[in-house]
């Protein structure tokens, strides 16, 4: 007798939960305004043995942005984060890390796998077809920070994507719209990015 399991797609494709390991759940989000407006934030959720206090940021309004550049920017802050977490806490040393994106094209298969950033640098950050790599300058702000948290926690840190359900970090990257916030928000909002 034979018997037929039927699951979801993506429950092929998704690695099982570990529990030893700092799961980092990314988020960028845009604010579709003439000024292409928007923010990042992330959740570092630490294995249950260590006691530790799950972390959650939400930075934002960044001006003159794309959503692939708040998502590599979450990535960034979020595993610079989880360094000084690791430093504070030498005890977090050998976990792996899962970095969580609702990216498609950020996964580890794709534009942050480290040997495809390292053939871009090898031919000047073109393609084979000599285009140019989009958001260079955070693709390889990204490898670094990467190889970072790679010798800390003993080169264990993937990055990989889940559906927007999934990713629980969208309640904290839901901005408000321009039209919704009060004049006061929208200037302070302002006078902080000028700021920066």
């Amino acid at each position: 007798m034979c018997l037929i399991v039927s699951l979801p797609y993506d429950a092929w494709f998704m690695p099982s939960f570990n529990p030893y390991a700092i799961y980092v759940r990314c988020d960028g989000s845009m604010i579709y305004d003439s000024r292409s407006s928007g923010g990042i934030g992330y959740v570092i959720e630490f294995p249950d043995k260590f006691n530790l206090e799950t972390i959650a940021v939400s930075d934002g309004i960044y001006t003159d942005a794309n959503i692939e550049r708040l998502e590599i920017l979450s990535i960034i802050e979020a595993m610079e984060a989880t360094i000084e977490q690791i430093n504070i806490h030498p005890q977090l040393k050998g976990s792996p890390v899962r970095v969580i994106t609702d990216r498609h094209a950020l996964r580890d298969e794709s534009r942050t796998n480290p040997y495809k950033i390292a053939e871009w640098r090898r031919l000047k950050w073109k393609t084979y077809e000599n285009k140019p790599i989009k958001n260079k300058d955070l693709i390889d702000r990204l490898d670094k920070t990467r190889t970072k948290l790679n010798k800390l926690v003993q080169g264990q840190v993937n990055i990989e994507w889940r559906r927007r359900k999934e990713n629980k970090t969208k309640q904290l990257t839901n901005f408000p719209k321009k039209e919704e916030m009060k004049p006061t928000e929208f200037q302070n909002c302002q006078a902080w990015n000028e700021s920066r």
